[in-house]
């Protein structure tokens, strides 16, 4: 029994260690665990993990053994629902452990799930398609292969919470097979984790809520189910139109398991083998990439990092001396990746890539001749025109002699590398310079000598993203990408090298990598390939897109409608003649053939309502939809914002903190959290939200001024001053916001009267004294499982309840070198005021502004200049505050007269505290300038108004002291 138990577990190993290198698995083969395993395990077995180690996927499923576990032929006049219902009973009963052959039909079961999940990758994701494949698995020797509904009773079963599969899915059926036999099996385990906040729960939420009688040990049966499991559920949720909240329980549950098996928090562990430097790394980064997808950045940064530390890997940006262009003569500083290992000991065997098909019958199928897309024929006659090189910019820097060649890296440090590179994507707001701070990582992997297909794939269309976005290298990124998109249906390299690091990198399904290519080929005018494109990958939406910019939707609605004659069940295909028509007659219909339970329709029933301004039934079409799948951002944003125009503030709130929390780079939504709580007095959490708004909208001047406005409530004074410094250079000096400046103006006041006890001061002193805490809590220790961050959305909602929580942006500094002794955090505040200032008074304006906020602009200066003790320039300044109003109509229009007034009473206070202070001055300027305002006064019949109050005695006054 022992030993059965040891041969299973090394074939659990070396089935696990096929998605990952070579050289890893041909070690475990070769030691003595392998021994056990070909001297103890059955031959059947070995057969089928065979097979999966060769790549033949298919002729592991029809593996006698295997129909014989899950007991096939007794099945062969079911129907889809009652077949895969049967499968799925008996993959539990095996899971159970209640099978005569026991350990030996617990790893068939769990090897067929593995070898239909190979197979649905290779059909979608690595290529090539199997042309041998039946769309039915296990269930083709039954010669039922040709019947269509069985692919449509899989599609519909792979469709959850409102959400379709992406265009034309290949062999969905695998899929659901994999989900039968890995996923089903341990879903009743999982009721622990759909108990807490999934949309808001991240994975550290869901270990530190793991239940300890779910964690096993590595050699454990149920340790590789649950990896499995988790990548068959992330292939899913990469296949599906939107995100799934179900997927989403499923996977941090699972990943929540594997990682407390694979990647223990217990830090004083003995120092790590080959093979469990893998795992742990492997495990890591698999659950930071599906942290990625479901938008939690912070978690995945952490895992990642925790990731490359295990491996050994240490990396950093650096600069060296380069050229850029082919025909560049001065080398400047480039950009490069400087990467190395603790250790050495990979072996340069390690991911060699065998191009070599081996010799059998499945590779000669693949030798043989592949079926051509129409669609991808067409668009590589369309671009023989264009040149990859044309562009005359190098797709990796030159350095110049002497420099050190990028250091070779195993396949497994390579999927970390790219990781980080996602992480800065994900994690940076895209301002123009997020894709040059992520191309030293794809540059240096995709300078290395060795690689695994996926991961080339993987850096390849990082790359042609980047390049896309420059008008020099836009046709080579076209190149490039439609070149990748071809090569997936070559036969070289193996399907077997294609699999190793799939799950451990980022690669999109081969519909979604054709629906950017379509894109990409409809933004330099080749509407008319991308169409073709669409149509024969089945995305709808596009294809509907590409004709609206032909003027034919017509023709668009006819193709449809073509299709709803074959199938009228099909509530994508009813949606997008809606869209087609703009009618929404056909939303309905697509909510009807669903069951209710397709949120596509509704959600496109809430556009409808908000575009005819019929905020209710928008709002509750909205809520409705986010009841299907709330891991949809752009409804919760929608949702809110139609709440907001019924006048449900609340609601409207609460539907923002959703919407941030599951897209932290939605700046509007960060900016709408801000504002409702501005409204409702609540400055700390709106301060919160704001510093995260204009992280996102930089470019927003409205963010920007709410920003300014917020940190003067909350006492970041400093801050306020650099928010408004920012708002003047966005609108050209077109928007000051007066009110806080006077608040500004106020605290510069207060320093400068007594420093020492100035309330604001103090407590900047404080907010530092407590930042310095935290950084000396926080060490240098990043490992994800010791640490108490989380995503910044998730701790928003303690935010809301009122209490002001002080940021890093800007600590306090007290102590002080100036000669004036004032605090550090004062000087700060009136070096920042004094450029806004200036700025806005003197830089002139490239926008609309009264002279009414001039006037108030010289005056606050004015004010500013005399608290500094600059009396002549402020002098200077109560002139040009009165001089800016001379055109505001003033003579005539009493509003403006009580502007110049109040303009004016500021100038001639100003004059007597000088002759009153012994600084000079003269009353008779002064003099004549009160007459002619009292006069126009006089003439104009402003007699009862306080203004003309406020000059007669103001003249009366001056009068007496000539």
């Amino acid at each position: 029994r022992e030993r059965a138990m040891a041969t299973y577990a090394s074939l659990r190993r070396a089935l696990l260690l096929t998605s990952f290198s070579a050289s890893t698995s041909d070690a475990v083969e070769n030691d003595g665990a392998g021994a056990d395993v070909s001297a103890a395990a059955s031959p059947a077995a070995r057969g089928v993990m065979d097979a999966i180690a060769r790549g033949v996927y298919v002729d592991a499923l029809c593996q006698d053994i295997v129909c014989d576990v899950l007991d096939v032929d007794a099945r062969a006049g079911a129907d889809a629902r009652a077949y895969y219902a049967a499968v799925a009973a008996k993959a539990r009963e095996v899971a159970a452990n209640r099978s005569e052959r026991g350990d030996e039909a617990r790893f068939v079961v769990l090897a067929a799930g593995v070898a239909a999940l190979y197979a649905f990758m290779q059909a979608t994701v690595t290529g090539p398609r199997d042309v041998r494949a039946p769309r039915a698995p296990l269930r083709g020797r039954l010669g039922a292969d040709d019947d269509e509904t069985w692919d449509a009773y899989a599609r519909s079963a792979l469709s959850l919470d409102g959400e379709d599969l992406v265009g034309r899915c290949d062999l969905p059926q695998y899929l659901l097979l994999a989900r039968v036999l890995l996923v089903d099996v341990v879903d009743e385990t999982l009721d622990w984790v759909r108990a807490l906040d999934v949309p808001a729960l991240t994975l550290q939420g869901a270990r530190a809520a793991l239940p300890l009688d779910e964690v096993s040990t590595r050699d454990a049966h149920e340790a590789a189910v649950a990896w499995w499991a988790a990548r068959v559920a992330i292939a899913h949720q990469r296949a599906l139109a939107g995100q799934s909240p179900t997927l989403r329980g499923t996977l941090l549950g699972l990943h929540a398991r594997t990682l407390a098996t694979y990647a223990p928090r217990d830090d004083d562990r003995e120092r790590k083998s080959r093979e469990d430097a893998i795992f742990e790394s492997m495990a890591r980064l698999e659950a930071s990439l599906m942290e990625h997808q479901y938008g939690h950045v912070d978690s995945a940064n952490l895992l990642q990092r925790g990731a490359a530390s295990v491996f050994g890997l240490r990396y950093d940006i650096s600069g060296a001396m380069g050229f850029r262009t082919i025909h560049q003569v001065d080398a400047k500083t480039q950009l490069v990746l400087n990467a190395e290992l603790e250790t050495n000991d990979w072996g340069d065997s390690d991911d060699e890539i065998d191009e070599t098909p081996v010799n059998d019958d499945h590779d000669e199928a693949l030798d043989g001749p592949v079926k051509k897309s129409a669609a991808m024929a067409r668009i590589a006659t369309e671009l023989t025109g264009l040149s990859a090189d044309g562009s005359q910019i190098l797709s990796q820097p030159r350095l110049v002699e002497g420099a050190p060649p990028p250091k070779q890296m195993p396949a497994a440090a390579q999927a970390l590398l790219i990781a980080a590179a996602v992480t800065i994507r994900k994690k940076q707001a895209d301002d123009g310079l997020r894709s040059y701070e992520m191309a030293p990582y794809t540059e240096f992997v995709g300078a290395q000598v060795k690689s695994q297909p996926i991961l080339r794939a993987s850096v390849t269309i990082l790359q042609s993203r980047h390049e896309r976005n420059r008008a020099r290298t836009r046709e080579r990124a076209l190149l490039v990408l439609e070149d990748l998109v071809q090569s997936l249906e070559k036969p070289a390299p193996r399907v077997s090298s294609r699999m190793r690091y799939v799950f451990s990198t980022w690669f999109p399904p081969s519909s979604t990598l054709k629906k950017e290519l379509g894109e990409q080929l409809v933004s330099v005018g080749m509407v008319g390939a991308a169409l073709e494109l669409f149509e024969e990958v089945e995305l709808w939406d596009p294809l509907i897109v590409c004709l609206s910019l032909l003027g034919k939707k017509q023709q668009a609605a006819d193709l449809v409608r073509r299709r709803l004659d074959a199938d009228d069940t099909n509530a994508k295909l009813w949606c997008a003649l809606g869209d087609a028509l703009d009618d929404e007659q056909y939303y309905w219909k697509a909510w009807e053939v669903s069951g209710e339970s397709n949120a596509r329709a509704r959600r496109s029933l809430a556009r409808r309502a908000a575009a005819r301004e019929d905020w209710a039934a928008a709002a509750e079409h909205w809520m409705i939809a986010l009841k299907i799948n709330p891991l949809f951002p752009d409804g919760w944003f929608s949702g809110g914002y139609a709440c907001l125009k019924c006048g449900r503030r609340d609601e409207a709130l609460a539907a923002f903190v959703r919407c941030t929390q599951i897209d932290v780079e939605n700046g509007q939504a960060w900016n709408n959290v801000a504002a409702l709580n501005i409204r409702a007095g609540r400055f700390g959490a709106a301060h919160t939200a704001l510093t995260e708004a204009v992280k996102y909208q930089r470019t927003s001047w409205h963010t920007w001024e709410n920003h300014a406005m917020v940190c003067a409530k909350v006492g970041k004074f400093s801050t306020s001053a650099l928010a408004l410094l920012k708002v003047l250079e966005l609108t050209q000096g077109a928007r000051v916001h007066v009110e806080t400046i006077q608040t500004l103006l106020e605290r510069v006041r207060e320093a400068r009267a007594n420093p020492t006890t100035a309330k604001w001061i103090l407590d900047a002193a404080n907010w530092e004294h407590d930042d310095d805490a935290l950084n000396d809590d926080s060490g240098e220790d990043e490992s994800w499982a010791n640490s108490d961050m989380g995503d910044l959305a998730a701790e928003m909602l303690s935010a809301f309840s009122g209490a002001s929580l002080p940021t890093k942006t800007y600590p306090a500094r007290t102590e002080s070198a100036h000669p004036s002794g004032l605090p550090r955090v004062a000087l700060q505040l009136e070096g920042a005021l004094e450029q806004v200032l200036t700025r806005s008074a003197t830089g002139g304006s490239g926008g609309e502004r009264t002279v009414r906020e001039t006037s108030q602009v010289w005056a606050s200066l004015a004010e500013f200049k005399a608290i500094l003790g600059e009396h002549e320039d402020a002098r200077d300044a109560r002139v040009k505050s009165v001089r800016a109003l001379d055109t505001s109509g003033w003579r005539k229009d009493l509003d403006a007269y009580t502007d110049y007034a109040t303009a004016t009473k500021g100038m001639v206070e100003g004059i007597l505290d000088d002759i009153d202070a012994g600084r000079g001055g003269s009353t008779d300027s002064a003099r004549l300038h009160l007459r002619s305002v009292v006069k126009v006064g006089e003439q104009q019949g402003f007699e009862e108004s306080p203004s003309y109050a406020e000059m007669s005695a103001l003249l009366t006054k001056i009068s007496l002291r000539s």
